[in-house]
């Protein structure tokens, strides 16, 4: 299981993901140059090609989700807008993510919870 942390994220996650013994990577690490620009559907077929599981907190990605079921598998970052508060939540959460992306396509990690919104 791979993760790509979208440029909307800190950086510093991918580190909490390696600590955990998890393949991840930033948008950062595939970027030509630092000035590049990589697009949501550069990432939405990168998921498809080599199966990432993308991990945002961009609203894009969660519309296409339930539009068009890509990317097929998506981690939302909903209201932890501040690093700290991001990496704080993420210590206690990352290594359970491989099992729970096993159960459920769409997790929406939240200041207080895990939701499921698309799980039936």
């Amino acid at each position: 299981m791979k993760f790509l942390i979208d440029e909307n994220l800190t950086p510093d996650l991918v580190k909490l993901f390696l600590e955990k013994g998890l393949n991840a990577y930033h948008v950062n690490e595939l970027k030509g140059r630092k000035s590049q620009r990589i697009i949501d559907d550069q990432l939405r077929r990168l998921t498809l090609n080599r199966n990432y599981i993308i991990m945002t907190k961009d609203d894009d990605f969660v519309k296409s989700f339930v539009d068009r079921k890509v990317p097929e598998k998506l981690i939302y970052i909903f209201r932890l807008d501040q690093k700290e508060a991001l990496l704080h939540r993420m210590e206690d959460i990352v290594g359970e993510l491989p099992d729970l992306m096993e159960l459920h396509d769409f997790i929406e990690i939240n200041p207080t919870e895990l939701r499921f919104p698309f799980s039936y």
